[in-house]
């Protein structure tokens, strides 16, 4: 006969047994609620994305003499390089040389267009600073830095690469000629930029497709 002790003991197990199972259970519940909420984000993040990539063609910039408006929408090239510029940063008058050669490289299948932010230069300014360092390729103006902060755009110079559905291919710095604030290397070894353009041509990722931008803040102005 069972005793009330023996009893007890088996009530106990069976508590025990009920409590890993309704754990076990729980586990594959909480797994599975949060791979659909991170594929639910994952979609937000991506539908986002996508959104902003898109609405980038309806900002309205204008050239860099104030008398025409410009959309974005209206490159019709393969691919679309965004470069962050200001006059008096010495990285972007020191990059010129490079934004120029990979312009007349990629002429037939990138459009660069070189944006000023906000409102710190005058059109003389900007007129001067194409002159000077024989500017190639469009410049404009994005005087209430909507561009900028759709992009989220940080310092001169500092590029964006998108292809034809203007889908974000890459970002960030030129190449690795500079490590620092007032430090750079002899020459550049790694030119990412130029990089990103093959392999967007090529149909692969660019790798990387982010590098960290280097240069002159993008100030409130």
């Amino acid at each position: 006969m069972t005793s009330p002790a023996e009893y007890g003991g088996m009530f106990n197990n069976l508590i025990i047994l009920y409590c890993r199972k309704l754990r076990k259970g729980l586990s594959a519940y909480y797994a599975m609620y949060h791979k659909t909420m991170l594929s639910i984000l994952m979609m937000l993040l991506y539908l986002q994305l996508h959104a902003q990539d898109r609405k980038i063609n309806t900002i309205q910039l204008e050239n860099i003499s104030g008398e025409k408006d410009f959309l974005l929408k209206q490159v019709s090239t393969k691919m679309l390089v965004i470069v962050w510029l200001s006059p008096e940063c010495p990285l972007c008058q020191n990059y010129t040389l490079t934004l120029n050669q990979l312009s007349q490289k990629y002429h037939d299948v990138v459009t660069i267009v070189g944006v000023f932010p906000g409102n710190a230069y005058t059109k003389e300014e900007y007129i001067a600073f194409r002159k000077k360092y024989a500017i190639s390729f469009t410049l404009l103006t994005d005087k209430k830095k909507l561009l900028a902060t759709t992009i989220h755009a940080t310092v001169t110079p500092e590029v964006f690469l998108y292809d034809e559905k203007r889908s974000l291919k890459y970002s960030g710095a030129i190449d690795n000629w500079v490590v620092g604030l007032g430090k750079n290397t002899k020459k550049a070894t790694v030119s990412y930029l130029d990089d990103a353009i093959v392999h967007t041509l090529d149909g692969v990722p660019a790798n990387p497709a982010y590098t960290q931008p280097i240069g002159c803040f993008i100030n409130d102005n």
